[in-house]
Formats: C-alpha cells, structure tokens, sequence
C-alpha cells in the first residue's frame, strides 16, 4: 500500500502494486481491468439464466466481501489481481440479482415507483459508507478500511443468505 512520493511515503489503495516492476499507474489499471472482466463474467452467467436466483444476492456479497478483505491483506500483486476479477464477479452477481428480483417480484402498476426508491437507496447509501470507510482510511490506513467494508459485505451477505432460507 506504499509508494514513495516527493513529500514522502503515501498510503495508497492499490495492494500488491509496489511488490512488482509496474507504475502504479499501470498496475492499478490491470486491477480494474481485472475487476471489468469478472463482472462481465458474472453479467453473461447471470444473463444465461432462465430465472432469477435470489441466493446469489447473499452469495454475491459473501464473495465480495471475501475477497476485499483478502485485498486488505494482499502484498503480491498476482494474488492481488485475481482478487480484484473476483470482486468484480461477486459485485455484479450481487447487485445483477438484486435488481432483477426487484423487478420481477414488484406488480407491474408499481414497479417505477419501487425501483426509483430501491435506486434512491442503492445509490444513495454510497456516500455515506464511502464517508465511514474513508474515515477509516484516513485513519488506520487502506488495508484496514478494505478489511472493514469487506467485513461488513460478509456479514450482510451471511445475512442475506439467512433470509433467503427462511423464505
């Protein structure tokens, strides 16, 4: 998580970078783009469906939360990349299954409206986990704040799966 800069050492939250003979730069875009490629693994997977599966909501989650806190941990860049295509898949099989199961439980007279709220809190609940984690960060540094909202994904999707059973 540290790159030398002209001011001295910066924490950064790109794990594993510093360890191999990349820019940051470079290495924090192979990152995303490995990040891109598992949600477009799971968007084709979860497209190939005959139906919704509501478990991959927890499932999704768990697997997101997994490797964050994973990524937390990481200071070898290939382990860090192979992480970073499963959060990506984790994400979109949660957030893919999520919406469409809205969408395919909500009677059709009510679908905007349940949409534009379940977007409305979706989207708007960002800034304000992105602000608790960034406190974290600024804090005790990215590894714990990637830990914590990996925690955090665990517990909500263990929690997820749970409701799912009892249904």
């Amino acid at each position: 998580f540290f790159f030398q800069a002209e001011d001295g050492i910066r924490d950064v939250a790109v794990t594993g970078v510093q360890t191999c003979a990349l820019p940051i730069s470079a290495g924090y875009g192979f990152l995303m783009s490995a990040s891109g490629l598992g949600a477009l693994i799971s968007a084709l997977r979860i497209a190939g469906q005959k139906r919704s599966r509501p478990m991959l909501i927890g499932a999704g989650a768990l697997i997101l939360g997994s490797m964050e806190i994973l990524l937390g941990v990481s200071r070898v860049y290939p382990l860090s990349l192979a992480a970073m295509l499963v959060v990506g898949f984790g994400s979109v099989s949660m957030t893919a299954t999520a919406n469409a199961t809205v969408q395919l439980h909500v009677p059709d007279q009510l679908r905007g409206r349940v949409m534009s709220i379940y977007m409305t809190i979706f989207v708007g609940s960002t800034p304000v986990g992105s602000l608790i984690v960034g406190a974290i960060a600024s804090r005790l540094g990215t590894d714990v704040a990637m830990g914590f909202g990996g925690a955090m994904s665990v517990l909500a999707g263990a929690s997820a799966v749970v409701a799912v059973r009892r249904l």
